[in-house]
């Protein structure tokens, strides 16, 4: 841009009247020299700019997946309640237990008394873990935020788990409960409070609930602070 004005100036002087053009030309050295100071930070907010267009057309509204964003998320994790032993129909149809409704129901029962509010229930399929979410939901009188993901089944990868919270649909003050399975539940946790280059052994009991402050995510990972680890039975002794 100044070399541009710099060059005006001296076509100025070449072509127009030379008083005016010696005036112009002094009047844009002194304009360069006080300006070129500050020509990297103008030179890097033009990149920003270009940057961010290029990657909102490259990603068609997930340009979010190529940059790791802050976040205040809060994300909750449950593990299903005890759930039968068998089905005739296998491991997708084996129902919840009148112990594990029990248990489920306390959970819920005692987050809603801590005044606990869920923008999103995002549960795997699988019918004890659809039922666990289902509890929760009818409790916290939310059945149409509750939403099936096959990303959450036993198998699932864990990318497109965290791509799909990473994008527009949430926003990033987002309070978000999960339900799912072991061990992908303790795997999930223990990939997100961890360091790059270490892990921590998570295990996460039925009907046994996490919460973690999601401080940074992107379409590849999330980073964040376990803040709760908790069994039925120590929140079943925290209420008292």
């Amino acid at each position: 841009m100044f070399k541009l004005i710099m060059i005006t100036a001296r076509i100025g002087i070449k072509y127009g009247n030379p008083d005016e053009s010696n005036q112009s030309f002094r009047f844009m050295q002194w304009l360069f020299c006080r300006c070129k100071g500050i020509l990297p930070i103008l030179s890097l907010i033009t990149f920003l700019f270009k940057l961010e267009s290029i990657l909102r057309i490259l990603g068609k509204g997930y340009y979010f997946a190529l940059t790791i964003l802050s976040s205040n998320m809060e994300l909750f994790i449950l593990r299903h309640g005890e759930a039968d032993k068998s089905s005739g129909n296998g491991d997708f149809a084996r129902a919840l237990t009148v112990v594990g409704t029990r248990d489920i129901t306390q959970v819920a029962e005692w987050l809603k008394d801590l005044d606990v509010k869920f923008d999103v229930i995002i549960t795997s399929p699988l019918k004890r873990a659809h039922q666990t979410a289902s509890i929760v939901a009818k409790i916290f009188n939310i059945e149409n935020k509750l939403m099936n993901w096959h990303e959450l089944q036993p198998e699932s990868n864990r990318i497109e788990l965290y791509r799909k919270l990473s994008s527009q649909q949430f926003r990033q003050e987002s309070t978000v409960l999960i339900v799912g399975h072991e061990p992908y539940l303790s795997s999930l946790i223990s990939e997100i409070i961890s360091e790059a280059e270490s892990s921590s052994r998570i295990v996460l009991k039925k009907a046994g609930l996490a919460k973690i402050s999601i401080t940074s995510h992107s379409a590849q990972n999330m980073h964040g602070e376990l803040e709760w680890l908790l069994t039925p039975k120590l929140m079943k002794n925290i209420s008292k």
